[in-house]
């Protein structure tokens, strides 16, 4: 049941002119609230859901691959021992994904512990996928005219501490993700990253894919933080406490697409409806859908 002042400002947002048909629904990670993030089960679930774009992170193996993970070790939140014995989070970090092989990696059970801040998520023993699994399952989703065809939103993992420890250097980083991409060109693929040295690299490679710059750093404008860019990206992605009007203006001016995260709670979502952002990830993709439902009444 939703409180009056939330049912009041989903009556107000319905009165104003706006197409819901324009809001942009992004599942975080899948839809993390409902099943383990970064996995192809919380894909699936989020494709039937409705959501237009998967968001999703990746990192590298030892031998190379690309694999879709947030974090660029196993979590101790998420991921257990092959044996199924539980991770300590004091060991988490040796549990090095850029020092394991993929088949290293992908024995690892990701999925089967409860996450202890999303209690309605479901447990599926499961595995960290290849990125390349996720471009085949997308592409063959494609086909089916009964479900929406999600594009991808793929933010490379990558902080300048990490080189040679937890990533390759950026250079290659950047390669041997654009190769993986070869063969899917039918696959809408995004990238960003809150590392600005990634976004310049792929952009020199590869400048048909669209880039997002991320950011968490509210003590700099977004207009002095896209300094560190010698190009325009194609959107700006803060954190929702970071956004108001002013962003809202400051994006339309440029040209360039507002993307907030992580919006999951009703109320921020519609506040951010509000004010005019038509680009939301969640982890909860459903209950976005849900408004924009509404709205389109």
């Amino acid at each position: 049941m939703k409180s009056g002042a939330y049912f009041f400002l989903l009556l107000f947002l319905s009165c104003m002119n706006t197409d819901s048909r324009q809001l942009i629904v992004q599942g975080h990670r899948g839809c993390r609230g409902s099943l383990p993030e970064n996995t192809l089960p919380a894909f699936l679930r989020a494709i039937e859901m409705g959501v237009d774009v998967l968001e999703l992170d990746v990192v590298c193996t030892s031998d190379r691959r690309i694999l879709i993970s947030h974090d660029p070790f196993m979590h101790h939140e998420i991921c257990a021992f092959p044996d199924g014995s539980l991770i300590d989070e004091s060991a988490e970090q040796s549990l090095n994904i850029y020092q394991m092989t993929s088949d290293s990696a992908q024995s690892y059970i990701c999925g089967s512990i409860p996450h202890p801040r999303f209690p309605l998520q479901r447990q599926i023993p499961t595995r960290k996928p290849l990125l390349s699994e996720l471009l085949e399952l997308v592409k063959q989703e494609s086909s089916n005219p009964n479900r929406p065809f999600p594009a991808l939103s793929i933010e490379i993992k990558s902080r300048p501490e990490w080189d040679g420890l937890f990533q390759p250097q950026v250079e290659e980083f950047t390669q041997l993700f654009i190769q993986e991409l070869i063969g899917y060109e039918n696959v809408r693929v995004s990238v960003q990253s809150f590392d600005p040295r990634i976004l310049r690299s792929i952009h020199e490679i590869n400048r048909s894919i669209p880039l997002t710059f991320l950011t968490e750093d509210s003590t700099l404008s977004a207009e002095q933080q896209l300094k560190s860019l010698p190009f325009k990206p194609i959107a700006y992605s803060p954190h929702f406490s970071m956004v108001d009007v002013k962003l809202v203006d400051f994006c339309r001016r440029e040209n360039m697409e507002l993307v907030v995260w992580t919006v999951n709670e009703e109320k921020d979502i519609l506040e951010m409806i509000h004010i005019g952002v038509r680009n939301l990830i969640s982890d909860y993709p459903e209950r976005i859908i849900a408004i924009r439902d509404s709205l389109s009444r």
